[in-house]
């Protein structure tokens, strides 16, 4: 089984964002998952 990288992963989700995106969509991503993972259950946190 090939390992695959959270890039990897993610490439093919499309960033609706078009006139406001000051940050990458994989590193939203990337801090959405590591917030989840550690515990967080609202946007604040």
């Amino acid at each position: 089984m090939e390992e695959r990288t959270i890039d990897q992963y993610f490439e093919t989700v499309q960033d609706p964002r078009h006139h406001n995106a000051l940050h990458k969509l994989i590193d939203i991503i990337v801090m959405a998952i590591c917030a989840v993972v550690s515990g967080a259950d609202t946007y604040e946190q």
